[in-house]
């Protein structure tokens, strides 16, 4: 799916911008309890109790996906298309998801909100226990800001 959103200038703004987008929520889950993410996604949207997300880059959903299921133990939706080219009303679909979080980020970077990004633990295994995934608006804390 991410070839499919290749070009489209919101996902590859996405893609580029070092963290997750200003203003994302964190993962929703499906009926059955699932992690939803995203055609393309790569960033963890993990909420630490604390309110904080994981923030976690990867390379591909793939990676994200295991990142998720391994380190915050927690079962992941299958993905909606499977393999091969997706429908074109999911294409569509995935890019105003995309459309919608950067048009947000962009208005809160405007704003000079900057990301709050979760200090990477010694141990990943300390991380599962403190995470948690959230439906609902991602809220800022108002603990300081600490680079990665």
């Amino acid at each position: 799916m991410a070839k499919a959103l290749q070009g489209y200038t919101d996902y590859e703004d996405y893609t580029v911008i070092g963290s997750p987008p200003l203003g994302v929520t964190p993962f929703t889950l499906d009926a059955e309890g699932k992690v939803e993410i995203h055609c393309g996604e790569i960033y963890c949207r993990v909420a630490f109790q604390n309110g904080v997300l994981c923030s976690a880059r990867f390379q591909a959903r793939s990676a994200l996906c295991n990142h998720v299921r391994r380190i915050h133990e927690l079962p992941i939706s299958p993905s909606v298309h499977g393999v091969g080219k997706p429908p074109a009303a999911l294409v569509i679909q995935e890019k105003l998801w995309y459309s919608s979080i950067m048009n947000t980020h962009r208005q809160l970077a405007a704003q000079g909100l900057q990301p709050q990004l979760q200090s990477r633990p010694a141990s990943h295994s300390a991380v599962s226990s403190s995470a948690t995934v959230e439906s609902g608006n991602y809220k800022n804390s108002g603990t300081p800001t600490e680079d990665k």
